[in-house]
């Protein structure tokens, strides 16, 4: 049932988006561990002092209650090229450390350097990202992703982005494709539908 685990972006020292973080943790813990008080993720983090400057990732571990918390430097990721994965029966609703059928589908990837997943049809996520995506103007985010970000939504919170049920049926209507997570800003990881093999 676990580990699980969250991912924290620190900038310069501060936890971004903390209270993102923490509601995902609660709504694991209300469901998975029932009865258990969710572990609180302000009063655990404490930034090492030699890391105060730049991007870091943190990683908390965690089941009914944290296990582990580390901080390491993150440098930018960089993908040109995503394939479209197809696959049905996929299913990852809580952030669990290890996830073997993403595992699986991710080394589909080929020459590529992420994935997109469509799982019974419907567009759902990227390997290690959400997805948003230009419809006529709209940027649109699938209704139905494997992993509900907090990126994802902090994005819809701020109106954004909007949720639709996006399907296969919809890739040639998409002009721009975009990864989020919490560990990326946004409009950094873009690209047009060139750079997706396989739609």
């Amino acid at each position: 049932m676990y580990p699980l685990v969250e991912s924290i972006c620190i900038r310069d020292g501060i936890p971004q988006h903390l209270n993102y973080h923490q509601e995902r943790v609660n709504r694991t813990c209300n469901a998975l561990f029932q009865g258990e008080t969710p572990p609180l993720l302000l009063n655990s983090i404490s930034v090492p002092s030699h890391l105060l400057q730049g991007l870091i990732k943190c990683r908390v571990i965690y089941g009914p209650h944290i296990t582990e918390i580390t901080f390491s430097p993150y440098p930018p990721k960089k993908i040109q090229t995503l394939r479209i994965v197809r696959t049905t029966g996929v299913s990852y609703p809580w952030k669990y450390v290890v996830r073997p059928e993403l595992d699986n589908l991710f080394a589909q990837k080929q020459a590529a350097d992420e994935i997109i997943i469509i799982n019974d049809g419907l567009i759902t996520d990227a390997y290690y990202y959400n997805i948003a995506v230009l419809i006529r103007d709209q940027w649109l985010t699938p209704a139905t992703p494997l992993l509900t970000g907090t990126c994802r939504q902090r994005l819809l919170d701020k109106g954004y982005l909007q949720e639709a049920t996006l399907t296969e049926s919809d890739l040639p209507n998409i002009t721009c494709w975009q990864l989020i997570n919490a560990m990326t800003p946004e409009e950094t990881l873009t690209f047009d539908p060139s750079q997706i093999i396989g739609c």
